[in-house]
C-alpha cells in the first residue's frame, strides 16, 4: 500500500474526529477570537478522466472520492489556507477498451487555496504542489507504479445554506510529473459535487 497516503488518511481522520469532539467548546469562543481562524473539512464525489501527457495511455473515465481538510485564517471576505486531501480513484472503463491498463489507485495532495465568501456564496481557487498517486494494480513484473511531483489547479463554487455547512461544485486538473517506472506523466481531470463543514 502507499504508506504516505495511508498515514495522511489516518492523520486526516484523527484530526476530523478531534475537531468534531471539540466543536462545542470552540463555538463558545468564537466571539473572543473574532472568527480569525478557519478549519474546513470537505468530501467530494467526482467524475473525470485520466491519461498520460503523450497519448501512450488512452484517456479513460474515472470515479474519485476525496476527503480534504483546510487550515487557514479569515481576512474580511477572504481566507487563505493550507489544504490537504486523500483520494481514491476507480476506473470506469473496462480493461478491453483501455489496452488492459487499470489506472485505479489512491493518493494524496497538498497545496494552498484562497477562498472568497459573501452572503452565503463562495469561490475557491487552489494550487496543489505536493503529493503522489499509486496504482493499485502491479505490473507484470510485480512492480508498483507511483506518480509524484504534482502540479494541479482547481476551482470550487460553493453555497452555504447554514453557517457551517456548504455545498460545492468543483473542477480540477492535476498532472503528476514524476514517476518511478518507465511511463509517461499522468494527467487527472475531475469535476463533481461535494459538501463541507466549517469548524471555525
Amino acid at each position: 500500500m502507499l504508506r504516505g497516503a495511508v498515514k495522511f488518511k489516518r492523520l486526516l481522520l484523527l484530526m476530523i474526529n478531534i475537531l468534531f469532539l471539540t466543536e462545542r467548546s470552540v463555538a463558545s469562543r468564537r466571539e473572543d477570537n473574532g472568527d480569525l481562524f478557519v478549519i474546513r473539512a470537505r468530501e467530494f464525489e467526482t467524475l473525470g478522466t485520466m491519461s498520460d501527457s503523450y497519448g501512450n495511455i488512452p484517456s479513460r473515465s474515472m470515479f474519485t472520492s476525496t476527503l480534504g481538510l483546510a487550515l487557514g485564517i479569515r481576512i474580511g471576505h477572504f481566507s487563505p489556507a493550507l489544504y490537504g486531501e486523500y483520494f481514491l480513484s476507480s476506473q470506469i472503463n473496462s480493461l478491453s477498451t483501455s489496452r488492459n491498463q487499470n489506472l485505479s489507485g489512491q493518493g494524496y495532495l497538498v497545496g494552498g487555496e484562497l477562498k472568497w465568501q459573501s452572503h452565503g456564496f463562495s469561490i475557491t481557487g487552489a494550487y496543489l504542489f505536493s503529493g503522489q498517486y499509486q496504482l493499485l494494480q502491479e505490473t507484470t513484473t510485480s512492480q508498483v507504479s507511483i506518480y509524484s511531483q504534482p502540479s494541479g489547479y482547481g476551482l470550487t463554487l460553493g453555497f452555504s445554506p447554514s453557517q457551517n455547512f456548504s455545498l460545492f461544485l468543483m473542477g480540477r486538473e492535476t498532472t503528476f510529473n514524476s514517476w518511478n517506472l518507465d511511463t509517461d506523466p499522468l494527467s487527472q481531470v475531475l469535476y463533481g459535487i461535494g459538501i463541507g463543514y466549517d469548524f471555525l
